[in-house]
């Protein structure tokens, strides 16, 4: 397995934004909190758990302070992201972060997002952004994403009496699933196979299977991606993480599906690189469903 990376992915929605340059902030909060149960709707206001001024306040208790006025937070393996003029989700790598709570440098009470500078600290109101938490009822609560590279690369071996499909950017390739299941558990681990060939192939008297379907994407040229279907969110999305593997079967890749909702319905897209700087995107309709 190659070295691991963490990302947090947070899906944001604008509200009143009176400006379209800022940075958000990603820091380790450095004391434990209780989560409050209050909801908005409530009348009187149920205030218990934490807020800005305490990091916990029990109905009927006594609250207790932060150290530090405002959550206190460690300075140490921070991260953040900018953002001008484009979307509010969040994704950012907290590879820093997450390794030091592995390495039992310091406890893991979460983390802070907070815009930066004068932006969190004026008293003049920029704007909100309101995002989804953990006890969401969509899709889109916030993830921690474990990234690694153990892909098979397509070459020598590897790829046994398989040949190399025409990647010059003239052919017409086709691409296709092998095997695809309508449907899938939680806590299956599945080797996703894709097929590859010329879409038409000259027919002699001499043609044989491995002629017509043995064929495979060159290394570091195919890639795959994940999407949910419903909400069109990218829950895999395209990257140096996502390299297809190979074997003398065809090309694969190996997808953990513990972090993907049950009861819906999710597409595979396929990404080949050819030579001449094309990237042609295949989309046909590669679905399956996670079931309870």
């Amino acid at each position: 397995m190659g070295k691991s990376f963490f990302y947090v992915s947070y899906n944001f929605n604008f509200h009143s934004f009176a400006f379209y340059n800022y940075t958000l902030h990603i820091q380790p909060i450095s004391q434990s909190w209780t989560e409050g149960t209050g909801k908005d709707g409530d009348n009187p206001k149920n205030t218990n758990g934490c807020s800005f001024e305490n990091r916990s306040n029990p109905i009927g208790g006594t609250t207790v302070p932060w150290a530090t006025p405002g959550v206190s937070v460690l300075s140490v393996s921070q991260s953040e992201q900018s953002f001008t003029n484009q979307s509010p989700d969040v994704e950012v790598d907290v590879t820093k972060m997450v390794n030091m709570w592995l390495k039992g440098q310091e406890e893991n009470y979460g983390m802070l997002i907070n815009f930066s500078g004068s932006q969190e600290t004026d008293e003049t109101t920029f704007g909100h952004l309101k995002f989804f938490s953990r006890n969401t009822h969509t899709i889109f609560s916030p993830r921690l994403e474990v990234r690694w590279d153990d892909h098979l690369p397509c070459t020598g071996s590897n790829t046994g009496s398989l040949q190399a499909l025409d990647m010059s950017g003239e052919a017409d390739n086709f691409v296709y699933m092998r095997g695809l299941k309508q449907s899938y558990k939680p806590t299956e681990t599945v080797k996703f196979r894709i097929g590859t060939r010329k879409r038409y192939i000259q027919k002699t008297f001499s043609t044989s299977f491995q002629t017509a379907t043995g064929s495979y994407v060159a290394e570091g040229s195919g890639s795959y991606s994940i999407i949910d279907i419903a909400s069109g969110e990218t829950i895999i999305p395209f990257s140096a993480f996502t390299s297809m593997s190979c074997d003398s079967t065809s090309n694969y890749f190996i997808q953990w599906l513990n972090g993907f909702e049950t009861d819906r319905i999710y597409k595979v897209l396929i990404k080949i690189k050819y030579d001449d700087g094309q990237e042609k995107i295949f989309d046909d309709n590669f679905e399956f469903r996670i079931k309870r």
